[in-house]
C-alpha cells in the first residue's frame, strides 16, 4: 500500500480502531475523502435507485483502484447487501454514515476473530457478490478509467 493510501487506514474514530478504518482526515487542509467517504459512496450501489456512477467514481477516484476493490467487496458489500435481497428495501435513500460506518467496523472486527467455519462462509459469500456484483464493478471501473477486462 503506498504511502498516502497507508495514511487512510492509518486513523479511526467511532471505536473502530481495531478494526482498520479511519473516518477523520489527517490534517484539514483540503483533506482527501477519507476510508468513510468512499465506504458511503460505494454503499450506493446498494440503494434502491439508479447509481450515481459519477458521484460513486468522484471519491473513489482519490484512492488505489487495488483498495477501492477492497474496499466494496470486502467491507461494504458484506454489511449492505442485505438490502438489495427484499422485495421492499428498508434502505432507498442512502445509508447513514455513522451507522454504515459503525457496522463495517463491526463486520471487520468480526472477520478478523472468525474461526475457519465462519471464514468458510464468508469466502462463499465474497465470491457470490462479486458475481453479483460484476456489472455495477465493471461500470465503477470504466468511470475510473481502470481497464475492464
Amino acid at each position: 500500500m503506498g504511502g498516502a493510501a497507508h495514511r487512510r487506514v492509518a486513523e479511526l474514530d467511532l471505536g473502530a480502531e481495531s478494526a482498520g478504518l479511519r473516518s477523520q482526515p489527517l490534517s484539514s487542509a483540503a483533506a482527501p475523502p477519507t476510508d468513510q467517504d468512499l465506504c458511503v459512496a460505494l454503499s450506493d450501489l446498494f440503494v434502491d435507485n439508479v447509481p450515481d456512477y459519477d458521484a460513486i467514481a468522484a471519491v473513489a477516484r482519490h484512492f488505489p483502484i487495488a483498495h477501492v476493490e477492497t474496499v466494496l467487496f470486502d467491507w461494504v458489500a458484506p454489511v449492505c447487501h442485505a438490502n438489495l435481497l427484499t422485495a421492499v428495501p428498508p434502505v432507498w435513500s442512502g445509508f447513514a454514515p455513522a451507522p454504515l460506518w459503525q457496522a463495517i467496523a463491526d463486520h471487520r472486527r468480526r472477520v478478523s476473530d472468525a474461526g475457519p467455519f465462519r471464514k468458510m462462509i464468508d469466502r462463499a459469500r465474497h465470491q457470490m457478490l462479486r458475481r453479483r456484483l460484476a456489472p455495477e464493478w465493471h461500470e465503477l471501473r470504466r468511470r475510473l478509467g481502470a481497464p475492464t477486462a
